[in-house]
């Protein structure tokens, strides 16, 4: 009797340690259960994170905007109209008036007006010819790559393969402001001047141009007369004063890359880098460096990656899109962020930044607004800013 309560007691014994096993089994199955579905929600959150972090722009201070087809259907070529019902033939740079209209030279060698509700009509430019003067629409333009406009409405064209500057009145009468020489590097007035490859064009407060002539910054007063400001006849890469300082080929053939802010100081792309030339010549690295990349960063501290456009505020803050289309500013002081980042695809596709596609950017600028302008391939598109 001893022994049986002995077992009894064992086997009420083993019982109570059974049943603790199968409580603790029950507790480490639920706690695998817990652990799944937590790696789950932390798959799940990795995902969110990595799609937030590629399609957020609130991160890291960027801004929100919506992308909007401004002008063109998106197929290339020539066709009067408003809006997306309009066509243009790969545009090359864009200036704006006081009035809010665009002007846009293309590769179909014309120079396009857009109005401020985006219908396009013919200013000046008659298919491949001369350089002569007279009534714009019947006159030929040769490759016209950068273009500007004065405070009185004239327009200022880099007619490349013509080597001239033209000007364009308001009434769209064509004349040849400088160039023509055949000595391409002379410095002169007016048709004593020549010019290697006229591209690119800035204008200042007091109607000064600024072009790039492959490896030189040439200056041109309202009057015609053209100097070298800086750079010579040999490529390379060196800070100098005038004549010293040393320039890549400025001209990329996708997009016009120069600027002027109201002191008078030019900025210009030279490979991955910024340029800055001072009114008395003085050329210095502003901003970027040797090697390409997206680093923001402080003058020669921040990288860039196939600059395609960039434009300046009033308060002399550089705007600058890559070929990803990311844009980024750059302040007087040469400190470089990025505000927008779009998809990164090549394409189109209209709607907010972070969703938004570009087909093949070529510059840019900016309203009184602050709204962007994209040259994008056929189309010019709208960046509108929403935060």
């Amino acid at each position: 009797m001893g022994v049986e309560k002995k077992e009894k007691a064992m086997g009420l014994e083993r019982k109570k340690v059974s049943g603790f096993h199968w409580v603790l089994l029950y507790m480490v199955a639920l706690a695998f259960v817990f652990a799944a579905c937590g790696n789950e929600d932390d798959d799940n959150n990795n995902n969110n994170n990595n799609n937030n972090n590629n399609n957020n722009n609130n991160n890291n201070g960027m801004l929100t905007a919506v992308v909007s087809t401004f002008v063109g259907d998106g197929e290339c070529g020539y066709s009067d109209g408003i809006g997306t019902s309009a066509r243009l033939y790969f545009p090359k740079a864009m200036a704006r008036d006081a009035a809010g209209n665009f002007y846009v030279t293309d590769a179909n060698h014309l120079v396009m007006k857009i109005s401020p509700e985006g219908e396009v009509s013919h200013v000046v430019g008659y298919g491949d010819g001369s350089p002569g003067g007279g009534p714009g629409s019947m006159e030929q333009l040769r490759e016209p790559i950068g273009i500007v406009v004065d405070k009185a409405g004239n327009l200022y064209v880099a007619d490349s393969e013509n080597y001239r500057i033209r000007k364009v009145t308001p009434d769209g009468v064509l004349s040849t402001l400088a160039g023509g020489a055949a000595d391409r590097m002379a410095d002169g007035l007016g048709d004593a001047a020549g010019f290697d490859w006229p591209a690119e064009i800035a204008i200042d407060k007091v109607g000064n141009l600024y072009v790039t002539d492959k490896h030189r910054i040439r200056k041109v007063t309202p009057e015609g007369l053209v100097t070298t400001l800086a750079g010579g006849i040999e490529s390379g890469y060196l800070d100098g004063v005038g004549a010293n300082a040393r320039f890549g080929y400025l001209y990329n053939r996708v997009s016009v890359n120069i600027a002027v802010d109201a002191a008078g100081n030019v900025y210009v792309v030279d490979g991955y880098r910024i340029r800055k030339v001072t009114p008395a010549g003085l050329v210095t690295t502003f901003a970027g460096g040797t090697v390409g990349g997206d680093d923001d960063g402080i003058g020669t501290a921040a990288r860039f990656s196939g600059i395609n456009g960039i434009t300046i505020d009033a308060a002399g803050n550089l705007y600058v899109v890559d070929d990803l289309g990311r844009f980024r500013t750059v302040t007087p002081e040469g400190v470089v962020s990025t505000i927008l980042r779009s998809r990164g695809l090549m394409g189109f596709q209209d709607g907010p930044i972070h969703e938004a596609e570009f087909t093949s950017i070529r510059g840019i600028t900016l309203d009184p607004e602050g709204n962007l302008y994209v040259l994008d391939e056929c189309r010019i598109r709208k960046i509108t800013f929403t935060k």
